[in-house]
């Protein structure tokens, strides 16, 4: 009787942590939004500094969404969503004001950019830890930022 050739099949599994944070714009959500990404990123299999710098540049962009949208009174929500497997930490945050309407003449566009207190997000900040960076803005439909920052030996 022939033998029958039985093979082991090898199966990658890969293991994802996927956990998302909600709220509405305002400064507590910051200290909310912080100790989630902690929390989250717990699980990445990130260096202390590499970390550290990822938790910088959530904190950065939340910060800006925050305080940029409350003086203009926007209700909006904001999403926070962290997803690590072994081979990367994606992080997407999404806005869910998605109408700016830019009613301002030179002299409101030179106070504003000459104001001190103004927050915006460091692009070249960002590109600078993270591996990956996509901001994608349809008006009235979506206000997304996804970061990705792939881990050292990741399979």
């Amino acid at each position: 009787m022939p033998r029958k050739d039985v093979r082991k099949r090898s199966v990658a599994l890969r293991r994802t942590f996927r956990q998302e944070a909600v709220s509405a714009r305002h400064t507590g959500a910051l200290d909310e939004f912080r100790a989630f990404s902690r929390e989250a990123l717990a699980n990445a299999a990130l260096d202390e500094y590499e970390r550290g710098l990822v938790l910088l540049s959530i904190d950065e962009v939340l910060t800006a969404t925050v305080e940029s949208g409350l003086p203009r009174g926007l209700e909006a929500q904001i999403r926070l969503v962290i997803d690590i497997n072994d081979v990367r930490v994606r992080i997407m945050i999404e806005d869910s004001e998605t109408r700016f309407e830019n009613h301002m003449d030179g002299e409101d566009f030179t106070q504003q950019r000459e104001d001190a207190g103004r927050r915006e997000v460091d692009v070249v900040f960002l590109n600078s830890i993270m591996d990956e960076v996509t901001y994608t803005f349809q008006k009235g439909l979506q206000n997304r930022l996804v970061m990705t920052k792939f881990i050292a030996g990741g399979t």
